[in-house]
């Protein structure tokens, strides 16, 4: 699952697996950059953007 919301040139990313497995994330470039920085994240380490995400994991990205 994943949306995005956009004010002032920033743009937030969330994203979560609401499954067992782990799951790939396939952002288009316009949204991943290298600029991200992960605001929060329900489990430890989250990693950047777009890194694989942990079953149940959820992550809030911060795009500038």
């Amino acid at each position: 699952y994943a949306y995005t919301r956009a004010y002032n040139g920033q743009v937030l990313l969330v994203l979560a697996n609401w499954s067992d497995r782990t799951v790939e994330v396939d952002l288009p470039e316009d949204v991943a950059g290298p600029d991200a920085a992960t605001l929060i994240g329900n489990l430890p380490d989250p990693g950047p953007a777009p890194a694989p995400l942990r079953p149940w994991e959820a992550r809030v990205h911060l795009f500038h």
